[in-house]
C-alpha cells in the first residue's frame, strides 16, 4: 500500500541507501531508487515488500546534469518528490596515500563531498520540487566545512607523520 509519499534515495543499491530505501518502500512510500550502477538498483527492487512502488533511475550525483534528470523524471513519473534521502558515497582505494592519484581523490571528494551540494544548489531544489523534507541541511553546509577542514588537518597530520618516519 503506497502512502502517497515520494522519496529519492541515493546510493540505494547497497548499505544505508539500501536498508534506507527497503525501510521507506516497506512503510508505504514510493521510492525512487538512484545509485551508479543499474544491477544493484533493480535488486533493491526486486527484494521491497512493494517493487511497483520503487522506480529504478541510475544517477551520478557527482553529475549536475544527472541529478537534475533524475530529479526531473521523478517529478514526472509521481508528481512530486517530499523526501531526498542525500547517502551516495564510495571510498578511496586502500593504498598509501603516496599512491592514490589525483583522480581517484577528486572522485571521493566530489561524491561523497560535493555530491549532496552539487544539485544546483538544495535550496533551489525544495523550491523547484517543493521538497517538504530534504536530507540536508544549512548546518551540513557548515559540518562540510568543518568536515573537509578536519579531513586536511588529519591528511597534514599523516604526511607529517610519513616525513617524520620516513627521515628515522
Amino acid at each position: 500500500m503506497s502512502t502517497g509519499k515520494i522519496a529519492i534515495v541515493t546510493g540505494a543499491g547497497t548499505g544505508v541507501g539500501k536498508s534506507a530505501a527497503l525501510a521507506l518502500n516497506q512503510a508505504g512510500w514510493t521510492v525512487v531508487l538512484a545509485g551508479r550502477r543499474e544491477q544493484p538498483l533493480k535488486d533493491v527492487q526486486a527484494a521491497s515488500a512493494h517493487p511497483n512502488h520503487c522506480t529504478v533511475m541510475p544517477t551520478d550525483v557527482a553529475d549536475p546534469a544527472s541529478v537534475e534528470k533524475l530529479f526531473d523524471a521523478a517529478v514526472k513519473l509521481h508528481g512530486r518528490v517530499d523526501l531526498l534521502f542525500n547517502n551516495a558515497g564510495v571510498s578511496a582505494p586502500g593504498v598509501p596515500l603516496d599512491e592514490l592519484s589525483i583522480d581517484q581523490w577528486k572522485n571521493v571528494v566530489d561524491i561523497n563531498l560535493n555530491g549532496p551540494l552539487e544539485n544546483k544548489n538544495v535550496e533551489e531544489l525544495k523550491k523547484k520540487f517543493d521538497l517538504e523534507r530534504i536530507g540536508l541541511t544549512a548546518a551540513l553546509a557548515k559540518a562540510t566545512d568543518e568536515e573537509t577542514k578536519l579531513r586536511l588537518r588529519g591528511l597534514l597530520a599523516i604526511l607529517d607523520n610519513n616525513d617524520a618516519l620516513a627521515k628515522k
